[in-house]
């Protein structure tokens, strides 16, 4: 485990259990997901200045479009919804920084913990992405996503690498 004062981990094991269910229609893949977990996981298109401890619901929909052979494009909403006593963990200020008082904006700005309601691990936001697969075994992934609650963006640059394919095509 990481080191819960350097925003690593929370310290203790954490669980998400996520269930999607898609569909295409044409070149349409509408999506949904809905999970629970113990901590706010971060996404392929955002790592979150913070991690938190505490039981949450999470959702997500959304859609990929095949827009040409090797690229698609794709938007999606989520929503965080915890619930009970919620610990946020920041990954930005360093321990001997906590315990400040007076101040405003998000916990993880002010403390490295902060233990409190629901309301300082909820979530909500958006992700918009655009993926290139130039070869079977290489997908590369521009991303955006911007999270309300927190009035945060995030700009990501992904490559993926299909380590099946390149052992098969060894093979031959």
């Amino acid at each position: 485990m990481g080191n819960s004062k350097e925003g690593l981990s929370t310290g203790r094991a954490t669980f998400d259990w996520t269930g999607r269910i898609d569909h295409s229609i044409s070149r349409l893949t509408p999506f949904v997901e809905a999970g629970i977990a113990n901590t706010t996981a971060d996404s392929t298109f955002y790592l979150r200045p913070y991690t938190t401890l505490g039981f949450n619901t999470h959702f997500r929909g959304g859609a990929t479009y095949d827009v040409w052979k090797f690229v698609s494009v794709g938007a999606a909403g989520y929503d965080i919804l915890p619930s009970g006593r919620q610990t946020v963990f920041s990954r930005v200020t360093p321990a001997q920084a906590s315990g400040a008082t007076g101040q405003h904006g998000p916990p993880f700005l002010n403390n490295q913990q902060t233990t409190g309601s629901s309301s300082i691990a909820h979530d909500d936001g958006f992700s918009t992405w655009i993926d290139a697969f130039p070869q079977r075994t290489v997908d590369l992934q521009l991303g955006f996503t911007r999270g309300f609650a927190y009035d945060l963006n995030s700009v990501s640059f992904n490559i993926g690498i299909n380590l099946r394919q390149l052992y098969r095509r060894s093979q031959n």
